[in-house]
């Protein structure tokens, strides 16, 4: 696949496929906070790995284990019509990858 680095935009699949490997990095041990073994490098805590995971999955759109999407539905309380039971499952436009490691 040939990518041109000044055509990607922020937000593109291209960033969102970037930031997947840095999480899955830093989950591992082997992102640029670590050490080669594996452990993190000096003045690093596990803390700020977190941080930066959250960071990545927030900008970018990607879920991390520390981060989740939220579908929030907004109803209208003052409308009589306003259905009062739970809304019918929906499909989604929308196709999700399932990730395991």
């Amino acid at each position: 696949m040939d990518v041109k680095p000044q055509d990607a935009v922020e937000g593109t699949l291209f960033h969102q496929l970037g930031a997947k490997q840095l999480i899955r990095d830093l989950q591992e041990g082997r992102s640029f906070m670590h050490n080669v073994d594996g452990s993190l490098m000096q003045g690093r805590i596990a803390e700020k790995v977190k941080t930066e995971m959250i960071r990545l999955s927030t900008s970018y759109g990607v879920l991390c284990p520390h981060t989740a999407f939220v579908a929030v539905e907004e109803r209208d309380e003052g409308n009589p019509s306003t259905p009062t039971t739970l809304p019918a499952l929906r499909t989604s436009p929308y196709s999700f990858i399932l990730y395991s490691h």
